[in-house]
């Protein structure tokens, strides 16, 4: 680890909650002064509201938010202020936490994102195995782009137009080299299906998903799946049990989707341990350094505005800023201003 990196990680027990900062110098470990079950009860209130987009006081998440600074931060901040990146090993409920939307000084209105780069890491041992499979190679990329639910009726209403502008808007800014395209909106043989998936994954560098992500429940987490096009071979829904099997040999893989970097377990609420799955987990298991994924139900303007920037800024630098100073340039745009349209999606794995 480089002098401009700290990780803070954490570790909820049944009584007690700890949090360690570990740093070039060394590790220190400090007792958290709350519960349990009062960390997984300012959680749910937390994401409560900024689910709720705009539709609250602006005081209220800010209490909420200053707890969290003054509990989960704030103890082992000393160690890590001075850092260009921070990296969060979350522990159970923590994983559904965006830290960057952290409110570090309620007067000035200052947020975790203001004062760090961000990125999130499942374990201490995955950041090593992630840094040494990273080979930093960006030289093609690969967009899935799914509109059309019309097979998937049971879960879905409605059609996703915004994957498609998000897949334009993508491709119009020229942020990606040597890019291949699979889209609804295009010929059969370039459908955005399972099939295509598993053959052409693991040829490029750059994967991107722009489709809806489906969450399974705890006792079927490996169900958990990203829905593409059905054919005579493939029923459409990659799924994390499916993704363990497969290669990747890439630089990076972006689900831009709902929900797509929640976790599931076995048990549910403050004791849910954390021998989690999901899919970044299986995509960085698969082989992938990094996963880009996001914390709840996103909106489809504000994503395509978010990963075209986060594109562009990929060219000139790694994966961690290149994301933080996009969501720092989206929340600072009118209607976009809300952590729930520019928090979402966070970087796991390596940073670089």
């Amino acid at each position: 680890m480089n002098e401009d990196s700290g990780i803070i990680e954490y570790f909820i027990g049944i009584k007690n909650c700890y949090v360690f900062a570990i740093t070039a110098r060394g590790l220190i470990v400090k007792k958290i002064d709350a519960t349990p079950e009062t960390v997984f009860e300012k959680i749910d209130q937390f994401r409560k509201i900024i689910r709720r987009r705009v539709n609250y006081n602006d005081t209220e998440l800010a209490a909420i938010s200053e707890w969290f600074y003054n509990n989960l931060i704030a103890p082992i901040i000393s160690e890590v202020k001075n850092k260009k990146r921070l990296g969060i090993i979350p522990y159970g409920i923590l994983h559904n936490l965006p830290f960057s939307a952290i409110m570090t000084d309620r007067n000035s209105k200052r947020l975790m994102i203001d004062d760090y780069d961000i990125f999130y890491l499942p374990s201490a041992s995955v950041y090593e195995i992630a840094h040494n499979k990273n080979r930093l190679k960006k030289n093609n990329a690969v967009i899935f782009a799914k509109s059309d639910f019309s097979d998937y009726s049971e879960w879905f209403d409605l059609p996703l137009p915004g994957t498609l502008a998000e897949k334009d808007s993508i491709v119009k800014a020229g942020a990606l080299s040597n890019l291949k395209v699979f889209s609804d909106a295009g010929s059969s043989s370039q459908e955005p299906s399972e099939t295509n998936a598993k053959k052409y994954l693991k040829d490029y560098d750059i994967i991107h998903f722009a489709t809806h992500g489906k969450l399974a429940p705890g006792d079927s987490a490996l169900d958990s799946r990203v829905i593409l096009s059905k054919d005579e071979t493939n029923d459409g829904e990659l799924r994390v049990r499916e993704i363990f099997n497969m290669e990747i040999d890439a630089y990076l893989v972006t689900l831009s989707a709902c929900e797509t970097g929640q976790l599931r377990g076995f048990s549910e609420g403050p004791f849910m341990g954390d021998e989690l799955t999901g899919l970044s987990r299986a995509f960085i298991y698969a082989g992938a350094p990094s996963v880009i994924a996001s914390l709840w139900k996103v909106s489809d303007v504000s994503t395509a505005l978010l990963m075209t920037h986060f594109y562009k800024n990929l060219k000139g630098a790694d994966k961690t800023k290149a994301l933080c100073d996009a969501q720092r340039w989206l929340k600072n745009q009118e209607y976009f201003d809300k952590p729930f349209f520019w928090a979402p999606f966070v970087v796991i794995g390596d940073w670089r």
